[in-house]
């Protein structure tokens, strides 16, 4: 038995339905999912019974973006099985209310730059909380400016966070995300180690004990990134997860779900 815990849907930036995720997730022999939208509490009945109808179980998730400010560097915390989800919510919705700033000027920007119509960027963020740069290269996309989300037109107007129409979202400390996922009694498992260099600060959330476990498994990282991080969990008693990270046509590179993946032991691991 397996799991793909690292997936997204298009109620943040990714650009599939549950159902549709679900329905690959069955052609792949998956046992189990997680819906880990970025800083979004979703309807756990709602995807528990879509993935039922699947026969898949479904593990309750979310992707908490913040920020190593000893570092400078953003950091994401998965948490699962959180019991008491309502005690994320406020760290989520402030989150999110600097994601729905930022995604509305920057809408303004390229509308204006590009003569597109903002209604264009907006239909592909009709079932998110908020506009995602992935929107608005698909609308680009749409009227031929580029034929890819990442492109060199993506690096123009969004690259390194310095582009012409990049607008900096407001995230808050690592540490304070970490304890308010275990006030909700959710296990913390620190996201891609190896996308963001979190390496040091994860020593430093291990010897805290601030954490519950690492993401291993995942896309990007290499195989001597994957080995190492593989003996960090084991030497510390830490859960090893894995994930595609899939957001569909908005994936940064080719990530197909199940790709990575968390072995049952861990998932057993996980739930109690």
């Amino acid at each position: 038995m397996r799991g793909d815990l690292h997936i997204h849907s298009r109620y943040s930036d990714g650009s599939l339905e549950f159902d549709e995720i679900a329905n690959i997730a069955k052609n792949y022999s998956l046992d189990y999912i997680s819906f880990t939208d970025h800083d979004c509490l979703h309807y756990f009945e709602q995807i528990s019974a879509i993935c039922n109808s699947y026969n898949i179980k479904a593990i309750s998730g979310v992707e908490l973006s913040c920020t190593d400010f000893s570092r400078g560097r953003r950091v994401h915390i998965l948490c699962y099985n959180a019991q008491k989800p309502h005690i994320l919510k406020p760290i989520c919705d402030e989150v999110m209310k600097s994601r729905i700033n930022a995604g509305n000027i920057m809408t303004e920007k390229v509308s204006k730059i590009y003569n597109i119509l903002p209604e264009a960027i907006k239909k592909y963020a009709s079932q998110s909380e908020c506009i995602y740069k992935q929107h608005i290269m698909h609308a680009l996309m749409d009227y031929g400016y580029t034929l890819k989300i990442y492109s060199e037109l993506y690096d123009k107007i969004f690259g390194n966070n310095e582009g012409s129409c990049y607008v900096k979202v407001k995230y808050i400390d690592v540490r304070d995300v970490l304890t308010a996922v275990h006030d909700a009694c959710g296990k913390a498992i620190i996201a891609h180690p190896g996308v963001y260099d979190s390496f040091e600060l994860l020593d430093e959330l291990i010897s805290e004990k601030s954490i519950d476990g690492i993401e291993v498994w995942h896309p990007k990282h290499s195989k001597k990134e994957t080995e190492y991080l593989y003996d960090k969990a084991i030497s510390n008693n830490l859960i090893a997860t894995g994930g595609s990270d899939f957001h569909g046509i908005y994936n940064s590179t080719v990530s197909q779900i199940g790709k990575c993946f968390t072995p049952k032991e861990y998932i057993d691991m996980l739930l109690n």
